[in-house]
Formats: structure tokens, sequence, C-alpha cells
């Protein structure tokens, strides 16, 4: 009898030092490792370092629930006890996972964010969709924190899991138009077929994208109003971006004078006249064509590039302004085309 005393006895110490060998192995290692993490990520020059520096804290924490399920399975405990201590070890162990992955789920989209968002689309990435990620982020984090608690302890999930299904069909049905706009605002910024400054043509409208918002862009019509157009609405049109285009802007105008003046002698004029233009390009040729004769007149064509097709108007006055003063000076004047009969 005092030998099987003893044999227990020896048992008990035998599991209390490894509970108590265990305690202490996790009392050195997450200090440790917390460490090790913090000085790979110390720098924080490449994506893998920032995710080791926003998942240090949650990656060495999580050594916590681990050791304690060894001290748990290896004491001699009493059932109750022990029954409650793998509750709270459970609890541990998941508020430790959801913090790692909602941390390294916001860092990805930071980092999806800042791979594919340029100086105009900043704003809108950082400002709008990545503060709505995150928050849905957070959100289903908790909510799988929450099913995996309940389930644990023995509730039904499968009424809540329906009634969130139903939820969110409810609310998707209802902001329909709305959720539509967000994800073709989303796509407009990842594809970058469209930034800010950009001179767009859409149904019969021609603007500045003065902003990329959340659910609508805003166009500018130069004219004192301002469009709003819905995301999905630019997703699921056709547009002509104008500031893409390879070809440059160009104005273009004709004017008649009498057949028997040579073409190269008005050809050389233009040319100067487009040359004296301040809003006409330089560096880019210009061309003057003669389009046709007819009735003792000659139809010339003339056109030169410009910068911004706002300038249009105001170039073309300029041209034919100085073209008039030219024609004057050298004794030309402009043939008036005949009006035909009633």
């Amino acid at each position: 009898m005092a030998r099987l005393k003893l044999l227990r006895t020896e048992i008990l110490l035998e599991d209390w030092t490894v509970a108590l060998i265990t305690l202490v192995a996790v009392l050195i290692l997450v200090p440790l490792v917390e460490s090790i993490l913090r000085r790979i990520s110390r720098e924080e020059k490449t994506p893998w370092q920032r995710l080791v520096a926003c998942s240090t804290l949650p990656v060495s924490r999580l050594l916590y629930p681990i050791g304690l399920a060894i001290i748990i399975d290896a004491a001699p405990l009493e059932p109750k006890l022990q029954r409650w201590l793998g509750h709270f070890d459970f609890l541990l162990f998941v508020v430790f996972l959801v913090m790692l992955a909602r941390r390294t789920s916001l860092w990805a989209i930071i980092w999806f964010a800042s791979r594919h968002s340029t100086r105009n689309t900043e704003a809108a990435l950082q400002h709008g969709f990545v503060p709505l990620l995150k928050n849905i982020v957070t959100l289903l984090s908790f909510l799988f924190g929450i099913i995996s608690i309940l389930k644990h302890f023995g509730y039904d999930i499968m009424s809540l899991v329906a009634a969130l299904g139903v939820g969110s069909l409810a609310v998707g049905l209802a902001a329909q138009s709305t959720l539509s706009n967000m994800f073709a605002g989303f796509i407009l910024i990842i594809d970058r077929n469209l930034r800010p400054g950009d001179r767009i043509s859409i149904g019969g409208s021609v603007g500045v994208v003065q902003e990329l918002g959340l659910r609508s862009t805003r166009l500018d019509l130069r004219d004192g109003n301002i469009l709003i157009v819905p995301n999905s609405d630019l997703v699921n049109s056709r547009i002509i971006n104008m500031s893409m285009t390879q070809n440059q802007f160009a104005a273009a105008t004709k004017f008649m004078l009498p057949a028997d003046v040579p073409f190269a002698r008005i050809e050389k004029i233009t040319t100067q006249v487009i040359n004296d233009t301040p809003k006409a390009q330089k560096n880019r040729a210009s061309s003057v064509l003669l389009a046709s004769i007819a009735n003792g007149y000659q139809v010339i064509n003339a056109s030169f590039g410009i910068v911004d097709p706002d300038d249009k108007d105001a170039a073309l006055s300029q041209f034919h302004e100085t073209l008039l003063k030219r024609l004057t000076s050298e004794g030309l004047s402009l043939v008036t085309p005949p009006v035909a009969p009633l």
C-alpha cells in the first residue's frame, strides 16, 4: 500500500514537473520569439518584413494558449478545473488567432492599395475603399471568433449562420445599386483606365475627372457645372478618354482666296501665321492644304496642334486675327462664297 502511494506520488511529481517545465519554457520562449521577430522586421524594408512586424504580437502570444494546453494535459488537475481551464485556453487561442488573421488581412489590404495606387488615385483608396475594407475585415474576423466560441460551448450556430445569411441577403438586395457602384469604383481604380485630371466623353458630355469617389465620380464640365456619374455607369458604358490618346489635339479651319493667288504664297503666309499664334504648338508639324478650286476661288484647309482642347476656340481666334492682318499687309482679301439662289 505504501509502495503504491509512493508510486502515485512519483507520477504526480513527474506530471507537475512536466507542467512546470512547460510553463517556464513558455515564459522564456514568448519574449524570445517576439525579440527575434522584431529584429527581423526592424528596418521594414521589404513587404515580408512589414508583414512580420504587424504579426509579431499575435504570433508570439499564440505560444501562451499552446503552452497552457500542454500544461492542462500534463498536470493532474481536477476534472472540473481541467474543463474550465480548457475553455479558457480555447478562448485565449481564438482571441490571438483572430488578432493574427485581422492584422495580416489589414496588412494585405494596405500592401495591395500601395501597389495599385498612383498619386492621383491614392486619396480615393486611402479615404474611401481602404477604410471600408478594413471595417469589413474586422467585422468578419470578430464574427469568425464569435461563431467558433459558440460552437465550442455547444450552441447551435446554424440558426445564427442562417440568420446572418438572410440578413446579408436582405441588405445586399436593399443596397444593390450602392454595392454595385462601390465595386465599380474599386475596379476603376485597379484598372487605371480613369484617373483624376483625365478628360473624358460619356453619353455626349465632355468633362474632366475631378474626383473618384466611393460611389460616384465627379466630372467638371468646364461650364460651371459638375456632373456626378455613378461608378457603375462608367464601368458599363463606352468612354472616350481623351487624355490617354496617342494623338495630340488639333485646331482646324478653312478660308477662301482668289484662284489666281499662287498656293505656294498662301502656304508660306499661313505657316508664318501659325508660328505667330501663341497657343499653337511650335514643335508639331502644321498642315496647309489646297482642298478645292471652284468658281474663281480656292479653299484652303489649315490645321495646327494645341496642348489643351479647351484652348481650341482661343487658338483659332488668334489665328484668324493674325491671318487677317497678314493678308491685308500682303494686299490680299478673302473671298466670300456665292450665295446659292433660292
